[in-house]
């Protein structure tokens, strides 16, 4: 593979990877919680990127699948991560899961303001989040708690007599997104498969892998292009789409969604 962009060699091995992984783990504990009648919620590790994913989970979209209630974490006070959050309202939508789970507000600091935690919820929930989980609250201080991700999301801080008004705002907005379908007919198929054939644990600097950080890069042009623009889509994982896809009426219908444009990134 010395020279060459993309290698089936790797690109087989992690597919395999991302099988086991999905078959061992996603899929059984899944099963499980359907089985006992729990929502299997929370995040998988490294989501924001093809390079990640790649190292990490393989896809994080397959694992979706398999959560009652798929879930991401948004880390410090940033809306960069337009990846994370559609790639798992994407299939939440697709296969009619009720709730987007978003880990928010670590990494921000005992001093942030609260116009920041409306902020940080609303771009999020503008990309199909419907469920927070606020980062984090300490049952004390001790120790070097206090400097845990700053901030606790409890009486730690000098705002919590005042926290219920952006509570009360995200609790109704929450019962509002989740009323009714959400309607896109733009799906943008997700290059992730691509990666794995350029990604190599040898070659974690982006700068060393150019044409995996070229997708990367022109992947996140295109799907900001399209939300500033007012465009809403979704992604369309390949596995996810060999499991639940098909051509009606001449549109792509994807589990419970239909889509008339197909972008391929």
């Amino acid at each position: 593979t010395h020279g060459r962009e993309f290698s089936p060699v790797r690109y087989d091995y992690r597919r395999t990877v991302t099988e086991l992984f999905e078959e061992a783990f996603s899929r059984q504990y899944g099963q499980w919680c359907a089985d006992h009648n729990l929502a299997l919620t929370g995040h998988y590790n490294a989501e924001q990127s093809l390079q990640f994913q790649t190292r990490c989970t393989g896809s994080v979209m397959v694992h979706y699948q398999h959560q009652q209630w798929p879930g991401i974490d948004i880390l410090t006070d940033q809306c960069d991560e337009l990846l994370t959050a559609k790639q798992c309202s994407s299939v939440a939508d697709q296969l009619g899961k009720p709730r987007v789970l978003s880990e928010m507000y670590g990494c921000t600091g005992w001093d942030w303001p609260l116009g920041r935690h409306k902020y940080v919820g609303d771009w999020q929930y503008a990309c199909g989040v419907n469920f927070r989980c606020q980062h984090l609250t300490h049952y004390s201080l001790a120790g070097g708690a206090k400097r845990d991700y700053p901030a606790s999301i409890y009486a730690h801080s000098p705002w919590w007599p005042y926290y219920r008004a952006v509570e009360d705002y995200f609790g109704r907005l929450s019962y509002m997104l989740t009323r009714g379908r959400p309607v896109r007919d733009v799906l943008v198929i997700h290059p992730v498969q691509s990666a794995w054939g350029m990604y190599t644990n040898m070659r974690p600097n982006p700068s060393d892998a150019p044409a995996l950080h070229q997708i990367n890069e022109q992947l996140k042009q295109l799907i900001f292009a399209l939300s500033n623009g007012h465009y809403d889509w979704d992604f369309g994982d390949e596995d996810v789409l060999a499991n639940h896809a098909a051509v009606t009426n001449g549109r792509l219908r994807v589990g419970q969604m239909d889509y008339r444009l197909v972008v391929i990134a």
